[in-house]
């Protein structure tokens, strides 16, 4: 079982998703998985609260000012539960 800081990174965990507006969402992910997972899953919760379509290749996301690239998993950044990844939308 892969653990950093306390936190089991195969276990589902909250990652919280702030878009440059100031609103947040979280969202439960396993570290594992991979950043292109999480922008789908940000691209889905949007379009089912009656936002636009967000397409997940128009999602950009960022982590103490570095952008995550899709291929990478959340762990490979040592995501905490604590971090918030900044979302822009092109």
């Amino acid at each position: 079982m892969l653990c950093y800081k306390n936190e089991c990174k195969c276990q589902p965990q909250i990652v919280t998703v702030r878009t440059l507006d100031g609103r947040h969402t979280k969202i439960q992910m396993s570290y594992s998985e991979t950043v292109e997972t999480l922008k789908h899953r940000i691209a889905s919760i949007y379009q089912t609260q009656g936002n636009q379509d967000w397409p997940p290749e128009r999602i950009k996301l960022w982590l103490g000012g570095y952008y995550l690239e899709e291929n990478r998993t959340l762990s490979d950044y040592d995501l905490t539960s604590k971090d918030r990844i900044i979302m822009q939308y092109q």
